[in-house]
């Protein structure tokens, strides 16, 4: 048996933060400026959703975890410097991703609409 507790927000920040800030080392520094409002973000939704979107016997599906985190700022990462180059395309590529770690799951439009 493995046991653990889980991290703090803080924590969590302070990892995403390291592996962000590297990625975007080579970006403008408009981008840069974004980068922790991007990872509060996407920690506030996880929390957010942990909390009140429990599994259910029709949703059993609705467990969330650090590996979500690790996946939005993974597909994040993959930005390339030549598409991805303002605040604004950082954030619609933020968006997408956010919706397709987290709104994929998610089976009703109430749900959807919660996450929107």
């Amino acid at each position: 048996m493995l046991a653990f507790t889980e991290l703090d927000s803080q924590t969590i920040s302070n990892i995403f933060t390291q592996i962000i800030s590297h990625f975007f080392k080579r970006f403008s520094d408009e981008v840069k400026d974004i980068q922790k409002v991007l990872i509060d973000s996407v920690i506030t939704i996880y929390e957010t959703i942990k909390t009140n979107l429990l599994p259910t016997p029709k949703k059993s599906h609705y467990t969330f975890n650090l590996r979500d985190i690790s996946k939005v700022f993974q597909g994040i990462c993959n930005a390339s410097l030549k598409f991805c180059n303002s605040k604004s395309t950082i954030t619609k590529l933020w968006y997408h991703e956010i919706f397709r770690v987290f709104g994929d799951r998610l089976i009703n439009d109430e749900d959807k609409s919660y996450l929107n």
